[in-house]
C-alpha cells in the first residue's frame, strides 16, 4: 500500500492561511462584543423602547425591543417590555373606540340640537315668545352634558348662535 502524501503549501502560503483565519476570528470575537450584553447599552435601549411608547410610537418601539433582545442578558425585562407594548396599543385602540364613540354621540346631540332649534322655528308666529325660546335653549342646553369638553364647547357655541339668531329675530 502506497500513502500519499499531501502537499506541502508553501511557507508564505502557511502564513496567510493562518493570518486570514486569525483575521477572521478577531472580526468575528469583535462583532461579538458589539452586539453582545452590556447593561449600558441594555438600559439606553430600554429606555428607547419606553420613549417610543410614550410618544405611542409601536413600530420604533419593536425595533428597539428587537435590539434589547440583543443586548440585554436579562430576558425578564424583554418580557416586559413587550407587555408594555401590548398594553400601549390596547390603550390606543380603546382611545380610538372612546373617541369614535364620543364623536358618534356627539353627532346625534348636534342633530337633537338642531331639531330643537328647527321645531321652534316651524312654530305659529303668535308661540314665538321669549318664553318659548328659553324653553328652546334649556332644552338644547342639555345635549351639552356628558360629552368630552371639545364636543360639548362646539354643540355650546352652535347653541348660543341658535339662540342669538332666534332672539334678534324675536325683537324686530
Amino acid at each position: 500500500m502506497t500513502t500519499t502524501k499531501r502537499p506541502t503549501l508553501p511557507p508564505k502560503r502557511v502564513f496567510r492561511r493562518q493570518m486570514a483565519s486569525m483575521s477572521a476570528l478577531l472580526l468575528v470575537s469583535t462583532g461579538c462584543q458589539l452586539l453582545g450584553q452590556d447593561p449600558a447599552r441594555c438600559e439606553q435601549s430600554v429606555a428607547t423602547v419606553r420613549q417610543a411608547l410614550s410618544f405611542k410610537d409601536f413600530e420604533s418601539a419593536r425595533k428597539w425591543r428587537d435590539y434589547t433582545w440583543k443586548v440585554c442578558d436579562e430576558r425578564a425585562v424583554v418580557a416586559t417590555l413587550d407587555k408594555e407594548i401590548l398594553d400601549g396599543e390596547a390603550a390606543l385602540d380603546a382611545e380610538a373606540k372612546a373617541n369614535a364613540q364620543a364623536q358618534q354621540l356627539a353627532k346625534q346631540r348636534i342633530n337633537a340640537a338642531q331639531s330643537a332649534w328647527y321645531a321652534f322655528d316651524r312654530a305659529k308666529a303668535e308661540e314665538h315668545t321669549p318664553e318659548a325660546l328659553d324653553a328652546t335653549r334649556k332644552s338644547a342646553k342639555r345635549l351639552e352634558e356628558g360629552l368630552p369638553p371639545a364636543f360639548a364647547e362646539k354643540i355650546a357655541a352652535y347653541n348660543a348662535a341658535q339662540y342669538e339668531k332666534r332672539l334678534a329675530a324675536l325683537g324686530r
